[in-house]
């Protein structure tokens, strides 16, 4: 699951196309196998990140970013930071659209 970590620079320097399209091979791969692991909620996180920042799709951003709250939900109690990433972007959407 590394893969994920060299996708997010990818993200910043405008190569989301590649970035994405990284991430959701990953995805397909393990979405049914490993939800359990403690990257899959930083995949489901980036992948938002993705349509966010590359493709300025704020509606599927903020899918993702929901996907990732909720799998982030589930390790509360062994990482409760691990939420405020997650929560900070949907509030940047919310603020962006209105919703806040």
């Amino acid at each position: 699951m590394g893969e994920i970590y060299e996708t997010i620079p990818m993200i910043f320097s405008g190569e989301n196309e590649e970035a994405l399209k990284k991430m959701m091979t990953l995805y397909e791969t393990i979405h049914d196998r490993y939800t359990d692991h403690p990257d899959y909620d930083v995949l489901l996180n980036s992948i938002g990140l993705a349509f966010q920042r590359g493709y300025q799709d704020l509606s599927r951003a903020l899918e993702w970013y929901t996907k990732s709250l909720k799998q982030r939900s589930l390790l509360v109690r062994i990482n409760p930071q691990s939420m405020l990433v997650t929560l900070n972007n949907i509030a940047m959407i919310r603020l962006r659209t209105g919703d806040l």
